[in-house]
Formats: structure tokens, sequence, C-alpha cells
């Protein structure tokens, strides 16, 4: 096949209903940051019956819809696979490497068609902002974790290529929001995941259209399952200088209540009792939320791990600079078995007041455009003993 013309764009019902996939030598084209290719996904197109649109060596996409009616993208390689929502949040709602099953436990075993956050709360990876984000407190008028988590893209594209990390197929799109003299601003997700890799590589770029600075606000919420046994490591020291506790008992009552308290004060006592899973020693019904205060490395990065019990470990590293907080969310209901172990953000999770008041709200100039970025994924046994070394004493 000759080569792609980077600038190419082309809608998804062309090679569906041509009836042959897309079959890419990519490892043949010049290393560019930007894709080779970049397909336009129609919603349309999309069927309940799975249809591989795109192939190059050991990386594949397929489309297909769940039985909610929900669009999804799987992307594969040679250890796993990413199912994607391309056109609800571009969240990423299951992923799976190594036979390990990363997405949290929950009461939602397919992704529901709407906007409402916890309507279909339980995908592996969601944007969440970017005007607001949190908690609403009684005082806010946004919505749970503000408009990303389940946004209605309507430009969402497969895009393929090579650059300095290798082959990759990825998922990106657009999406404009205006409002005339109050804000103006463009959201662009990125995920690019490569050949032979157990973590993937997402982006958020958002560009300010007004000539005003905008404020905004952004965690990305990555849920893993939690399980008893998991050992939590990251670049942020285990202090109460580091790793605070919230103080939230939420709406419990009764016993629940009782329980949930006691369970606080022996955190604050000895916070590293939250740092090994154990269902038996820890409450975390319905949740707990720390604040993480990581050390980055000389690349500027933190790095999170989950050591897993079996060996190999969750892994997630992300860019102090543009999201130079974080945060640990643990919630074990039973129905629900989530480990956030990090959440990168801008700001705590109560609320746009509430980041206001304490000057957690960032500024973006008229005119500019910022990126955050993380990577997420799984690490082997050999992996986890590689980063851990690398590390060394940054790893506590």
């Amino acid at each position: 096949m000759p080569p792609v013309d980077p600038n190419t764009v082309r809608d998804a019902s062309d090679a569906v209903n041509r009836r042959h996939n897309m079959t890419l030598q990519l490892e043949r084209e010049p290393k560019t940051m930007e894709p080779a290719l970049k397909l336009r996904l129609l919603p349309a197109t999309f069927t309940a019956q799975p249809t591989r649109i795109f192939t190059s060596a050991e990386l594949n996409a397929e489309i297909f819809t769940y039985s909610t009616g929900v669009a999804a993208l799987r992307l594969t390689n040679s250890r796993g696979h990413l199912d994607l929502l391309p056109f609800q949040g571009q969240q990423v709602w299951r992923a799976c490497f190594d036979d390990q099953d990363l997405a949290m436990q929950t009461m939602f075993a397919e992704p529901e068609p709407t906007t409402e956050f916890l309507a279909t709360y339980g995908g592996f990876m969601l944007h969440c902002g970017v005007r607001a984000m949190g908690n609403p407190s009684p005082t806010d008028t946004h919505p749970p974790h503000g408009e990303l988590p389940n946004f209605p893209y309507t430009e969402a594209y497969l895009i393929a290529g090579v650059d300095d990390s290798g082959a990759y197929v990825g998922l990106t799109g657009r999406a404009v929001c205006r409002n005339s003299f109050a804000y103006g601003y463009v959201v662009e997700p990125e995920l690019r995941l490569y050949a032979g890799a157990t973590t993937f590589h997402a982006q958020l770029h958002l560009s300010n259209l007004r000539t005003a600075p905008f404020e905004y606000m952004y965690l990305c919420h990555i849920n893993f399952p939690a399980r008893d046994g998991i050992r939590l490591l990251s670049t942020a020291p285990v202090d109460p200088e580091h790793l605070i506790l919230h103080p939230d008992l939420f709406a419990t009552v009764g016993a629940a209540r009782e329980c949930l308290a006691a369970y606080h004060r022996r955190l604050e006592e000895n916070i590293r009792l939250s740092t090994t899973l154990d269902r038996a020693a820890q409450v975390y019904d319905p949740e707990i939320v720390f604040t993480m205060h990581h050390l980055p490395d000389k690349a500027g990065r933190a790095h999170t791990l989950g050591l897993l019990p079996e060996g190999g470990a969750y892994y997630v590293a992300h860019r102090r600079a543009e999201l130079p907080l974080a945060l640990r969310w643990i919630a074990r209901t039973g129905n629900e078995e989530a480990l956030g172990m990090v959440l990168p953000c801008t700001a705590e999770h109560h609320g746009y007041n509430y980041a206001r008041e304490r000057g957690q709200l960032r500024t973006l100039p008229g005119g500019e455009t910022i990126s955050m970025s993380v990577e997420v994924g799984y690490l082997s046994a050999e992996a986890t003993a590689a980063k851990c070394k690398e590390l060394g004493d940054l790893l506590v």
C-alpha cells in the first residue's frame, strides 16, 4: 500500500462500505509527531457487529456498539486492548493487558447513553473539568466533575503513525465550547497505544479562543480495581505534608458513620496504614480521599505504582508542571471496588468555589494552549522491578 498522506482525513464509512480493512505498514513511515493517518469516525457506521477498520502489524482497531447503543472503539496490540467511547467523553471504558483487567468493579457492565456522571459511572479513565471539577458544594452550580466526563463529541478520529516511542494506533477528538461574553475554548483529547506496550499515553489539549484569560480546572480520573494486598508506592512521601487525608464522612449515618470516623482517627495517627489495601483493617465505604504532593523525577514526572500480590503493578505517571496536585480516591462498598491510587489534577475535589477560595484555579492566557499528559496502565513483574530500580529512593 502506498504511503499515507499526513494531511489525509478519511471517513470510517468509506472503509466499511468498501468492506475491507485499512492495512498500513506504519513501521516504514518516517517518525513524526503528527499522525500519518487521521480517520473520521461517524456514529452511523457503528453497529452491534464488530467491524475492523484498521490493521498494521500487531495494531488493530474495531468499531462496535454496546447493547445500550453507546458506540465503542477497541484498540488492540500484542499485549492487550482498550475499549474507548469516541462520542461519549472519549472515555477509556475498559482496559486489559497481559490478562489483567484494569477497570474498577462497578454496577455498570456497559456504558449508558447519558451525560449524567453517576448514571454511567464505572469507566477506567475519564477526563474531568474544565470550567469546573469535583463534587459541587451547595453554593456551586456545576455538575459533578464538570462537563467533560460524558461530553457528546461530534468530532472523533482514529489516528495512527510512528513517533519517538514507536508505532501506535489511537483516538482523538475535538469540541468547541462557546458562550458570548463569557468563555470560548477547544478541548482535544488524544490517546496513543503503542505496539508491544502495556501502558498508553493520554493527553488533553485545552485552547483558549478568547483574548481574555480563561480559568480552568482539570482532573484525570483513573479507576483501577481495589483488591486486598495491593501495596501503594509513589514519589509522594508518606507523611502528613505530602499525603493529606480529607476529613469527609459523606452521607453516612449511625454505625457506618462511626466506623468511617474511627478509621479516619487511625489514619490521622498513622497515615501509613493506608498504603496496603486490607478490607479487614480498613474502611472505604463509601470512600476516602487524600491529597498527594509528589516529588518529580529529573524529567518532571511524578510516578505512582500499585504493587500486586502476584507480581506486576498498576502504573501512572504524570507531569507535575501542568498537573501540580493529585488525589488518591478509594471506594470499597461491595458494589463499587475502586482504587483511584492517583488522580492527577490541578485542584482538589470539592468544586469550583472551594478551588477559587484556595487559589487552586489555573489561568490560561488568551489564544494559548496547554496540554495535560499522563501515562497509564500495567507493568509486568520484570517491568515493575526495572521501574523501581530506575526511581530508586524517590519511590516510597
